[in-house]
């Protein structure tokens, strides 16, 4: 996935101070009193009761019944394995203690299912040795917080080692339905099958197991399920194509890849069986240009194992045009050149799919070869441009008199934006605000948040930032500095659709969250484990729409921290009210007043009109 990032400074990363300031709810920094400062300490003994003393500041402790979701992310080398808590609750005195389930260890063997399997051996009879297979393990499950996952891997060896009955060891959280899915190495010395496709099997383990078989497929099976096909440019089998790549997936396995010679042959394996098997055919390096193309198969590979040499006809070839794109914008009177801009097109060519890639130069043109069809052209300014992206739809078909296309681009949104205390108003520097999306929206002649955007800044002294973004919909972060006992933000959608504006985030007063990580089995404190916290939201009905976006985790996040040598954290949460109310009334979740978290709402109000 593509990614815009502009990143933009609004001052140092340094504590506020200074003379009394005032101000209002857009512009922090025009004037009033400073907000009451948490007192100075050393240790709790210099807190009041009830309080904590957190990076030299009395805080106080979170409130008992407030509950969190939490990573465990235990060090390597502990015999533990990364664990996760959903809607623990906080105990009395603002604690949290944690335990750490120990994981099985699955011992095992992965290797070719015997081509015979002797149902019994007689007097004095070996039995059947197996053949181990070399390659990678990988064990997920869905996590209990949205957009995250539990995961476990593990090397396969290509033989036991001296004393050992096994080629891997596992581990993985008891009672947890995991998916395994074998990779399987390379090996020239198996000849006709030096790779081979993956293989996936699900898995459930409740206690440790020593013998466990992984049985792939047998030899047999996978040389039965070899294709050997070629490829060409027309139906008449004239014209082979040579060096198009072939690759196949089926039934959730991944096969493997070939190349075709100057016959346009390949050789391929397959899954077998017969679930769904789709072959891809692509131009490779050296290949004549074609659309990609796919080719199903319902009945997998005994359904493509039954020609004996199959044929990809991958035309007709579209004429292929050498498409200039200029890319500008409109300054007063005045065409301004962007140069640097990533002009991508992917669409539809002839019976399959094509693209092309290009960058603008100095005079804003990019020069794209294309096969004739309907593209969709996206046009990505470069880091720090004063330009939004966007993207159209390009129509080589319809347009057969001109090669030239022009895309004008429209400035982007700026942000104008403030970082104050919710409770008193006033003004807080050196808070890192980020703004982030992958939204796309490819209507025609639209500006959008292309791809993945991420647009960040540091405030001020005077809590104030600014950035340039995209028009779109944007998840927003505020990370405050430690010394001012404030608790990290994150909103999942703020719309920033209606042009340049002014927002204004409200930081709440943090309160301290302190615990140990114990070792179920061993009940020992578990050192240097990384822990990170996040918002729990119960109702899944109201749960944001930014789960499964790549950046869901961090705008759950409530704060990270790790433990010390005793196993002890402590870590800043925010004072969000009463536990299971939303800030806007409670049993209807998030709303126009709340982020969904409990926490105040993102501001969005227009620019003012320039003087």
């Amino acid at each position: 996935m593509a990614m815009v990032c502009v990143a933009c400074s609004g001052g140092s990363a340094t504590e506020p101070g200074g003379s009394p300031q005032d101000q209002d709810a857009v512009s922090p920094g025009n004037g009033g009193t400073p907000p009451p400062q948490a007192a100075g300490c050393a240790s709790d003994r210099d807190c009041a009761a009830g309080e904590g003393c957190s990076a030299g500041l009395c805080l106080p402790f979170a409130q008992e019944g407030r509950s969190y979701s939490m990573i465990v992310s235990p060090p390597a080398g502990s015999g533990l394995i990364q664990d996760q808590f959903a809607g623990v609750a906080v105990q009395a005195g603002g604690t949290m203690d944690l335990t750490v389930t120990d994981p099985v260890e699955v011992r095992g063997i992965v290797a070719f299912t015997p081509d015979a399997l002797t149902p019994a051996l007689a007097p004095g009879q070996e039995p059947q040795a197996l053949e181990p297979v070399e390659g990678l393990l990988v064990a997920t499950a869905p996590g209990l917080i949205p957009g995250t996952q539990f995961r476990s891997e593990a090397s396969v060896q290509a033989k036991q080692k001296v004393g050992e009955d096994w080629t891997f060891v596992l581990r993985l959280l008891p009672g947890i339905p995991y998916e395994v899915t074998f990779i399987p190495s390379d090996d020239p010395a198996r000849d006709a099958l030096v790779q081979l496709p993956t293989y996936t099997f699900s898995a459930q383990f409740s206690k440790s197991e020593t013998g466990f078989k992984v049985l792939i497929p047998s030899k047999t099976d996978y040389l039965a399920s070899s294709i050997v096909g070629v490829v060409f440019l027309d139906e008449a089998g004239a014209q082979p194509v040579q060096g198009a790549k072939v690759s196949s997936v089926g039934s959730g396995m991944k096969g493997t890849t070939a190349v075709t010679d100057d016959k346009g042959v390949f050789r391929i394996v397959v899954p077998p069986g017969t679930g769904d098997l789709t072959l891809r055919v692509e131009p490779g390096k050296g290949s004549p240009p074609f659309p990609i193309r796919e080719f199903t198969y319902a009945g997998g590979a005994r359904e493509l194992a039954a020609d004996a040499t199959p044929r990809f006809v991958v035309g007709p070839v579209p004429p292929v045009r050498d498409v200039l794109v200029q890319v500008f914008s409109v300054v007063g009177q005045t065409l301004v050149a962007v140069p640097q801009a990533r002009v991508e097109a992917d669409g539809k060519a002839g019976e399959g799919t094509a693209s092309g890639y290009s960058v603008t130069g100095s005079d804003g043109i990019a020069h794209l070869s294309l096969m004739e069809g309907v593209y969709a052209l996206a046009v990505i300014p470069p880091e720090g441009s004063a330009y939004a992206a966007r993207v159209s739809t390009l129509d080589l078909g319809a347009n057969q008199d001109t090669n030239v296309f022009h895309v004008p681009l429209s400035p982007r949104t700026r942000i104008a934006g403030g970082v104050v205390r919710d409770d008193e108003g006033t003004p807080v520097a050196g808070a890192v605000v980020t703004l982030q999306s992958d939204r796309v929206s490819a209507f025609e002649g639209t500006s959008l948040a292309a791809y993945e955007a991420t647009a960040s800044a540091v405030t001020g002294e005077d809590g104030t930032f600014e950035v340039l973004v995209d028009p779109g919909v944007y998840a927003i972060t505020a990370i405050p500095p430690a010394s001012s006992g404030l608790a990290r933000f994150g909103q999942p959608e703020v719309d920033l659709t209606g042009g340049d504006a002014q927002v204004v985030v409200r930081l709440v007063r943090g309160t301290l969250l302190r615990g140990r990580v114990l070792g179920a089995g061993s009940g020992a404190p578990v050192p240097d484990a990384q822990i990170q916290l996040f918002f729990d939201v119960p109702d899944k009905e109201v749960t944001p729409t930014f789960v499964g976006t790549s950046y869901a985790s961090s705008i759950q996040t409530v704060g990270s921290t790790g433990t010390d040598a005793d196993g002890r954290f402590s870590v800043v949460v925010p004072d969000t009210g009463a536990p299971g109310d939303f800030r806007d009334g409670g049993e209807n979740g998030p709303g126009s007043g709340d982020t969904g978290f409990g926490l105040p709402a993102v501001e969005v109000l227009p620019a003012p009109a320039s003087s």
